[in-house]
C-alpha cells in the first residue's frame, strides 16, 4: 500500500466527514441563534403593547 493509497482510503473520506460535521454545528447554530432572536423580539414586541400609554 502506498501514501497515494492511504490518502484515497483513509483520510481523503475522513476530511470530507470532519467537514460535513462541522457544516452541520454551525447551521444548528446559526438556526437557533435565529431562533433566540426572534422569541427574543416577540416578547420584546409584547412588551412594548404592555408600557404603551392608552390612547385619548
Amino acid at each position: 500500500m502506498t501514501n497515494w493509497d492511504l490518502w484515497l482510503q483513509i483520510l481523503l473520506p475522513s476530511l470530507v466527514l470532519v467537514s460535513y460535521v462541522i457544516n452541520e454545528v454551525v447551521l444548528h447554530r446559526r438556526k437557533k441563534a435565529a431562533r433566540a432572536r426572534a422569541a427574543e423580539l416577540d416578547h420584546a414586541d409584547s412588551m412594548v403593547h404592555a408600557y404603551r400609554e392608552p390612547d385619548s
